[in-house]
């Protein structure tokens, strides 16, 4: 499993309860999003994901 892990550093934050990840496939490869998390401040986003070959 692979971590993608995003911070928002923008001033003033604007904290977002939905996000999008797109993880586009590419020469063989195909991810899966397993899992996401976010800080309470809304700064940070973390993403899980699985990375195959296809």
């Amino acid at each position: 499993m692979q971590t993608l892990s995003y911070q928002n550093r923008y001033q003033p934050v604007k904290s977002q309860w939905t996000a999008n990840v797109f993880l586009q496939p590419g020469r063989g490869w195909q991810y899966q999003i397993t899992g996401q998390g976010r800080s309470n401040d809304g700064r940070d986003l973390t993403v899980q994901y699985k990375a195959t070959r296809s």
